[in-house]
Formats: C-alpha cells, structure tokens, sequence
C-alpha cells in the first residue's frame, strides 16, 4: 500500500442501550476519493451481523446505498465485491460520511461495528 492510498477505520461500540448507530464521521481531507467501502461487525463471517440502513449512507452528500439496504453486501468477500467496489469513485472534499444503522433484533447487543473506506488522492 502506497501513501497514495489509505484505509480509513470509523468503530462504533454496541451495547445493550444501543437501538440505532448513527454515522456522521469526517473523512481525511489528504485524500481526494473513495474508491472501496467495506462494513463488518465481526472478521469472521459467520459470526457477522446483518444490520440495514434506517437512512442512506451518503458521502460528500451524495446517496451510495439506500435506506433498507443490507449491509452484509459490504462484508469484505470476494463475492461481494459488486457492492464493496464503487463504479465511480466518488469525490471528496473535506467531506462527512453520513447515514444511521438500524438493529435487529438478532443482533447481539455487545459488538463493535467497523466501517473502512479506501480513500485515494
């Protein structure tokens, strides 16, 4: 990995008071675009929880997956790659990450969740 090239890691904590994770994060301003985006709440994938978007994830406050949208499609897996890697890279000028994880009622209620973009300049 170059220094043209960064994997930026947002952690959330889940605890039992824990109904809704809201995203609302800075990016780094060195970087020009996110090329990747990859959201787990456990490495292994068995043991990964399905959490859906209560509100559109968006960057640089344009729309990159849709309210109800399941975010295991992001769990980083080669077949899952249609989803992980942007068609068009997307911009970014001193920009926010932005949008609201809903959880389910499987989900066990003490995890961290990760969301890791791969930024670019």
């Amino acid at each position: 990995m170059s220094e043209k090239t960064k994997y930026e890691v947002y952690q959330f904590q889940v605890t039992g008071a824990t109904t809704n994770i809201e995203i609302d994060r800075n990016i780094d301003k060195r970087y020009t675009k996110v090329t990747d985006i990859f959201i787990y709440t456990s490495s292994v994938v068995e043991n990964n929880k399905n959490l859906e978007f209560s509100k559109d994830l968006r960057i640089d406050d344009k729309i990159v997956y849709p309210q109800n949208f399941d975010s295991f499609m992001l769990y980083p897996m080669m077949q899952n790659q249609e989803f992980t890697k942007l068609r068009e890279p997307i911009s970014i000028n001193s920009s926010k990450i932005e949008g609201e994880l809903k959880l389910g009622e499987k989900v066990d209620k003490d995890c961290s969740l990760k969301i890791v973009l791969k930024l670019e300049m």
